[in-house]
C-alpha cells in the first residue's frame, strides 16, 4: 500500500507542477490541437483550485479521500456487458424480446 501512496503523492506533485507551469505561461484562450480542446491557463488554474478546496473540505470533515475508497470487484462496464449477454441469451430462448 505504501508503494501506491508514494505513486499517488508523485502524481499529485506532477499535477501541481503542471498547474504552476500552465499558469506561468499565461495563455488566455482555448487552444485546439489535433481536434482536442485544451484548457486555457485560467480554466486549468480554476480547476486545480476547486480540486484543492474539495480535498481540503474532505479532510476537514474527516471524510474518506477518493484514493482510499474501496475498489469494486467489477467495473460498471463489465456489469453492463454481463447483463446484456444475459438478456440476449434469454431473448434467444424466447423468454423476452429485445429491440435490436
Amino acid at each position: 500500500m505504501s508503494d501506491q501512496s508514494g505513486t499517488i503523492s508523485r502524481v499529485k506533485e506532477m499535477i501541481e507542477e503542471s498547474a504552476r507551469i500552465v499558469v506561468m505561461l499565461g495563455v488566455g484562450t482555448v487552444i485546439e490541437s489535433g481536434g482536442e480542446n485544451l484548457w486555457s491557463s485560467r480554466e486549468c488554474y480554476r480547476h486545480y483550485n476547486v480540486g484543492k478546496e474539495v480535498r481540503t473540505a474532505i479532510k476537514k470533515i474527516g471524510g474518506t479521500m477518493p484514493e482510499d475508497l474501496p475498489k469494486p470487484e467489477k467495473s460498471i462496464q463489465q456489469i453492463e456487458k454481463e447483463q446484456i449477454a444475459r438478456l440476449k441469451a434469454k431473448a434467444k430462448k424466447g423468454k423476452i424480446m429485445l429491440d435490436e
